[in-house]
């Protein structure tokens, strides 16, 4: 399997599907990597020009991050994303998917929360559980959404 290499954070990451100007990735990566890779993919995103150099099975490329995600694992955190190179940026054509698919996710929220009010409240109403075990219910914390992996094909 080809790796990318971040010498910024000397962690590689393998790279499981490869495009032209995008390189998709994936890696388990233990708490102390994890740190490293979260506070660099901040960084990047942070700046002006989000390009930084890298490797790819030895060969340099600049690329900058594109959509990334984490979930837990046992062994730390698995990591997800695509690493997207200039000339994509240069020749790339928006589309109206686009913002079909960011308009389908807002939906998709917004349902689902009132969804979960309304059952909340029926719940509530047919004193099936009380006040503080609806609160108690609807806190979650951040460990719990990081377990949880987000598929965005589902929008």
């Amino acid at each position: 399997m080809k790796q990318i290499y971040l010498p910024e954070t000397d962690i590689y990451l393998n790279l499981y599907k490869e495009y032209e100007n995008t390189y998709e990735f994936e890696k388990d990566l233990s708490e102390i990597e994890f740190k490293r890779y979260r506070e660099f993919v901040i960084k990047s995103a942070a700046c002006e020009k989000q390009y930084f150099s890298c490797q790819i099975n030895g060969e340099p490329y600049f690329l900058r991050f594109g959509l990334v995600r984490h979930s837990r694992s046992p062994e730390g955190y698995v990591v997800r994303g695509a690493l997207v190179g200039e000339n994509y940026d240069l020749h790339y054509k928006r589309t109206r998917y686009e913002d079909d698919f960011t308009a389908n996710i807002n939906n998709k929220v917004i349902k689902t929360k009132i969804i979960n009010d309304r059952l909340m409240n029926l719940l509530i109403d047919k004193e099936l559980i009380s006040k503080e075990e609806a609160e108690s219910i609807m806190k979650v914390t951040r460990e719990e959404i990081n377990t949880v992996k987000f598929d965005y094909s589902t929008f």
